[in-house]
Order: C-alpha cells, then sequence, then structure tokens
C-alpha cells in the first residue's frame, strides 16, 4: 500500500481553505442560510424537511458572532476541505502514489460542486463529506488482501505472487501460485491446510512467527483489514442521518451494489449489524420527531419529486447537469474513474452504485446535486492511471494543471454573475 502524501495533501487542503476563507463574505446570506439561524432559535430533534444538525451548527456560530458570515460559513469550509482530503486518501486505497493522490485531491478541490458547497452552510456540505468518509471506509474494507505473519517485533511480510521470502517469520513459499487475491503459503515441516481471505481462497499454511524471541502463532493468510471499520461506517451515517435523511438513499444503493456484485464477504462480520445498529439509533431521536409529526418529510419529498421546488430538476435537466456539477473540464476524468471502477472486479460495486442512484434519482424527480457525493471518488478513480501516465514529464503535468486552476475560474464568474442579475432586480 503506498504512503499517505501528508505534506503535500496538507498544502493543497491549506490553499483550498485559503481560498473559500477569502471570498467566505462575498455576495452576503443565502436564503437557506437565512433559515438555518432561524429554524437555529427554535432547536429540536427534527424539521418539517430536514434533521436538527445543520440549523445546530448555526445556532452556535451566531452564538460566537451573529453578524460574521465567515464564522458561519467555517462548518461547510470544514466539510468541503474534508471531501478535498478524503479524495486523496481514496486514491492511495486504489493503489495511487502521491502524485495520485495529490491529483486526485487537487481535482476536487477544482470541482465547482465542492467550491459552492464550502462557500455556503448547507446541508449538502455535511451530506457530500459523509458520503465521501463512507466511500474511504469502505474502500478500507475492500483492500486487497496480504499475507501477514503476526507478531510486531517478528513479524513477516510474505511478498510475491508465486516465490518469495518471509522476512522475520522463518518461513518460504516454493512456487505456490495464489488463487484470488491471496497466495498459497507453505512451511517447511508443516501440514498444508485451507484459509480464506477475503473471500479468495488461499491454500496457506500456519505460520510459525517469532517475536521479539518468543514463539507466536500466526495465519499465513490475513486481510490487511479490519472488520471493526464497519463501526466508522455506522458512526459516519448515523451523524450524516442527523443531518439529510438523503444519506439513506447513497448509502442503501451502496449496499445493494455490493449485495449484488460482490465482494459479499464484506458482510461476514458481526460488525456490520452492529454498524447498522449504531446508525440506526443515532437516527432515532430524528425518526420519532417524524413520527409523532406524522412524517412531513415525506410529504416534503413528494412535493419535490413532483417538481413544486423552485429547484427541482427535470430528468433531461438531471441528466445534463451531471456535466457541469464538478465542472465540464472534469469530466474526463470522472467518467474514466466511473470506467476504471467497473473494470476492477474489487470495487466494481461502485460504479453499480453510481448507476443505481442515477436510475432512481432521474426516475424520482430527484435534483441534479443528489448524485455529487460520488464524484470524489470517480475523480480519484481516475486519477490514478492518469498520473501514471503523466510520470516526470513537466508538459503534461503543466497541462493538467491549467485544466484544474481554469476549472473553478468559470463558477466564481457565474456566482458574480448571479448576484450582479439579483442585486439589480431587488
Amino acid at each position: 500500500m503506498p504512503k499517505i502524501a501528508a505534506r503535500p495533501l496538507f498544502a493543497v487542503a491549506v490553499l483550498f481553505v485559503a481560498l473559500l476563507a477569502a471570498f467566505a463574505e462575498r455576495y452576503g446570506y443565502h436564503r437557506d442560510e437565512l433559515y438555518f439561524l432561524a429554524a437555529g432559535r427554535h432547536l429540536d430533534w427534527g424539521y418539517p424537511d430536514q434533521p436538527p444538525l445543520t440549523p445546530l451548527l448555526a445556532r452556535t456560530m451566531a452564538a460566537i458572532d451573529a453578524d460574521s458570515l465567515l464564522l458561519l460559513r467555517l462548518p461547510s469550509i470544514a466539510a468541503a476541505t474534508l471531501v478535498v482530503v478524503a479524495a486523496g486518501l481514496m486514491a492511495r486505497e486504489l493503489g495511487g502514489g502521491r502524485a495520485a493522490q495529490v491529483l486526485a485531491s487537487a481535482a476536487v478541490a477544482s470541482a465547482a460542486m465542492v467550491l459552492g458547497i464550502g462557500h455556503l452552510l448547507t446541508t449538502t456540505s455535511f451530506d457530500m463529506a459523509a458520503f465521501a468518509l463512507v466511500c474511504l471506509l469502505v474502500l478500507r474494507l475492500l483492500r486487497d488482501p496480504e499475507v501477514l505473519a503476526a507478531g510486531r517485533g517478528g513479524r513477516g511480510r510474505l511478498v510475491g505472487a508465486r516465490s518469495g521470502v518471509v522476512d522475520g517469520a522463518g518461513a518460504e513459499r516454493d512456487g505456490v501460485e495464489g488463487r484470488g487475491a491471496c497466495a498459497g503459503v507453505e512451511r517447511k515441516g508443516a501440514d498444508r491446510e485451507r484459509a480464506e481471505c477475503g473471500g479468495a481462497e488461499c491454500g496457506g499454511a500456519r505460520v510459525a512467527g517469532e517475536r521479539a524471541g518468543a514463539g507466536a502463532d500466526a495465519s499465513g493468510c490475513r486481510m490487511a483489514t479490519d472488520p471493526r471499520w464497519w463501526l466508522g461506517v455506522g458512526l459516519v451515517v448515523g451523524i450524516g442521518l442527523q443531518n439529510k435523511a438523503l444519506l439513506v438513499f447513497s448509502v442503501g444503493a451502496l449496499v445493494s451494489a455490493l449485495v449484488l456484485v460482490g465482494p459479499r464477504k464484506i458482510f461476514a462480520t458481526k460488525y456490520f449489524p452492529m454498524a447498522v445498529g449504531l446508525a440506526v439509533v443515532l437516527w432515532l431521536p430524528y425518526l420519532w420527531w417524524q413520527a409523532h409529526h406524522g412524517w412531513p418529510q415525506w410529504q416534503l419529498s413528494r412535493a419535490i419529486a413532483g417538481g413544486s421546488s423552485g429547484t427541482s430538476d427535470s430528468p433531461v435537466a438531471f441528466v445534463v447537469l451531471q456535466f457541469g456539477l464538478m465542472g465540464p473540464l472534469l469530466v474526463p476524468l470522472w467518467m474514466f474513474g466511473l470506467w476504471r471502477l467497473w473494470r476492477d472486479a474489487r470495487c466494481r460495486a461502485f460504479a453499480v452504485a453510481y448507476a443505481l442512484m442515477f436510475v432512481v434519482f432521474a426516475i424520482t424527480g430527484g435534483k441534479a446535486y443528489y448524485l455529487g457525493g460520488m464524484y470524489p471518488l470517480l475523480l480519484a478513480a481516475g486519477a490514478v492511471p492518469v498520473a501514471e501516465w503523466l510520470a516526470n514529464r513537466r508538459i503534461r503535468w503543466a497541462a493538467i494543471g491549467s485544466v484544474l486552476a481554469v476549472n473553478p475560474m468559470s463558477l466564481w464568474r457565474r456566482a458574480a454573475t448571479a448576484w450582479s442579475t439579483w442585486s439589480s432586480t431587488r
């Protein structure tokens, strides 16, 4: 697994925060922000159109300084920055090195929707951040298995698919070809036995590892991941559902895709139902409020699907606007990422989840930005092979850098034009 490009990702995040902070007080309050401030004065476990998290944040920021737009928008800046950093980390989980992580992070930082959610206090900011974290954690759960020997001091690692050396474990692999994601392991003098690693069978052996002079038994084939990451998924989903109920559809699509195309073994752990239970418990206060008030959120959702919202999109507009959410210049990158995910059996569920959400939201009258949470992952998936193609060729990197620099400029120009038009008609 490549190392985390900590310093470059930190640099991208700092530049991104500086840009958003510099423009945070431009264009005045958005109508939604005024609504959140008003709702925050009447805190409750729910509202007819949303859960309580964003009004709570609005109230908290207003309590510090009621007249500061920068302070009001700081939570959204933090959420958007989280999306930017998560994109780089997703590229790492997909096998990307330093260049791929920086490219993915910079591409997402230049994306129109990400800049937009960082500029306004809106539920979409935290919804996008929550789903980006969910995708990152699921990628962590899907990480390719590695063959390890236990013990921290004497832990050995089996390298190669056919012939390799176990460092510190005193075991050898004698021409055994791995099946699936794991390779077979054979220890001299030990009986071969069957082991299972992430759903892929591997003809392995128990490798005796030595730890600081003391004997320690280790499994010759072990997942490089920990199923307890499911608890992190449950925590993020539970908190995210206190911000926006839409997250349940995105997560539901991802789970359905994993069931359809696998790997289904990811669910074969007690931590998955525990994660579901954790998410439901965190969501329960809002569900209780909705049930107590006759489920007004459901009525509102039906109205939006029927086109009653001023920002409702027709099916045609929904499709067309997908090419502008991240900015038109990033379309080739995320489409390439979508294709790459589909070609990768381990990550194919993400491509299927995108397709499921696309169809469901288009048919049910969803707004175009409902699908926005998938694009950081698609950009990260596309960045990995693109970074390899760029290699150390400065001209190619300069061309990509120019695209990333130009992409957000059109957004700010459109925002300024919209503000000028609105101001002249007040």
